[in-house]
């Protein structure tokens, strides 16, 4: 069985990821979670071309700490995961790369 949730680092997420892990340990499932690093400023910001790529590095920096956190404490439970850093729009990153993955049940998605 192959559990797959989408995390964004709130404390919604780790709730959410606790179940996750539960479900994943009673049925010995792989657990694999995603972060989305979303594209950056808003267009419509004065500095969006110029600060546009230190945006991009600092989330997906901040995506990349937040999931070696979830992995450990994930290792910590003995529970088998793996962790994607996407980059995009969340809502639709996570719906496609669900989609793209055998073995997942559109309709059991966990999705934070």
């Amino acid at each position: 069985m192959k559990i797959f949730m989408a995390h964004d680092g709130s404390e919604h997420a780790d709730r959410a990821l606790e179940c996750a892990a539960e479900i994943a340990g009673r049925f010995d499932a792989s657990l694999s979670v995603v972060m989305v690093a979303k594209d950056g400023l808003d267009p419509s910001e004065e500095s969006f071309e110029e600060g546009r790529g230190d945006v991009k590095k600092l989330e997906l920096e901040s995506c990349k700490m937040v999931l070696s956190r979830v992995t450990e404490w994930l290792s910590s439970k003995w529970i088998r995961a793996e962790s994607m850093v996407e980059q995009g729009r969340p809502q639709d990153r996570v719906l496609e790369m669900a989609e793209s993955m055998r073995g997942y049940d559109r309709d059991r998605l966990t999705g934070v």
